[in-house]
C-alpha cells in the first residue's frame, strides 16, 4: 500500500510539473508573439513615417498640421491673371519649406489664333535652392532663364493676361500673354506685355515670393504668386 501511495504521489508531482512546464511554455510563447507583433508594428510605422517624410508635398496637402509643414498663416496667395482653362498647380505644395528660388525659366511661344500667331507664355520652370523643381505648361519657346545670384530676390512680378481668338474655341480662351520679373538687381520681360497689367505681385514686409500657382495645359492659362513670411 505504501508503495502504491508513493507511486501516486510521484505521479501527481510529475503531472503538476508537466502542467507548470506547459504553462511556462505557453506564457513564453505569448510574450514572443507579443514582441513579434510590436516589432512588426514599429517597422511598419517607421516605413510609413519614412514614406511620408519623403513625400512632403503630398503629406502637407493631406495634413497641413504635420510638424514639418509650413503654417498656413505664413503663406499668402496673390491675385491671379489669365483664364480658367487647364489644370490647377500650386508651388506651395512642391516647396513646403519655402526655399528660395534658384532658377526661373519663362518660355514665350506663339498661339495660332484667328488673327495670326500671337505671343503667349507656354511654360514656366522653377527650381529652388533645396534642389526641388517643377514645371507648368507644355510649350517651350524663347526666353533666357533667370539664374539667381547670391542675395538676389524677386521684388515684383507683373502678370499679363489676354483673350485669344482661337479657332474652334467657344468661349475664346484667356491665357497668360506676358510676365515681367523684377529683382533687386535686374528686370526681365517675357512674352507680350503691351496690354494693361492684369495683376502685380509685390511682397509685403518680411515676405518673399517663393513660387507660383494657377492653371496650365499646353500654355499657362492662369498665374499668381505664392508669398511666404518669416522664412
Amino acid at each position: 500500500m505504501a508503495d502504491s501511495g508513493g507511486q501516486g504521489a510521484a505521479a501527481r508531482i510529475d503531472a503538476a510539473t508537466a502542467t507548470n512546464g506547459d504553462a511556462a511554455t505557453t506564457s513564453i510563447q505569448r510574450w514572443v508573439a507579443r514582441i513579434t507583433a510590436v516589432t512588426a508594428l514599429v517597422v511598419a510605422l517607421g516605413a510609413l513615417i519614412d514614406a511620408v517624410v519623403n513625400t512632403k508635398p503630398i503629406a502637407c496637402k493631406l495634413v497641413s498640421a504635420l510638424p514639418w509643414c509650413p503654417s498656413q498663416s505664413l503663406i499668402r496667395m496673390g491675385q491671379t491673371a489669365g483664364g480658367m482653362g487647364g489644370d490647377d498647380f500650386d508651388d506651395s505644395q512642391m516647396n513646403p519649406d519655402g526655399a528660395a528660388i534658384d532658377y526661373l525659366a519663362i518660355s514665350a511661344t506663339t498661339a495660332p489664333t484667328a488673327d495670326g500667331l500671337k505671343p503667349v507664355i507656354g511654360k514656366i520652370k522653377i527650381q529652388w535652392k533645396n534642389g526641388r523643381e517643377t514645371g507648368h505648361g507644355l510649350k517651350v519657346g524663347i526666353g533666357e532663364p533667370i539664374l539667381f545670384s547670391q542675395n538676389e530676390v524677386i521684388k515684383q512680378v507683373e502678370i499679363y493676361g489676354m483673350t485669344y481668338s482661337y479657332p474652334g474655341a467657344d468661349p475664346s480662351p484667356t491665357w497668360v500673354s506676358g510676365v515681367i520679373v523684377t529683382t533687386n538687381k535686374r528686370s526681365e520681360r517675357f512674352g507680350n506685355t503691351n496690354t494693361s497689367a492684369s495683376t502685380i505681385c509685390v511682397p509685403d514686409d518680411k515676405e518673399r515670393i517663393v513660387g507660383f500657382y494657377g492653371k496650365s495645359g499646353d500654355f499657362v492659362d492662369q498665374l499668381g504668386c505664392v508669398f511666404m513670411k518669416g522664412k
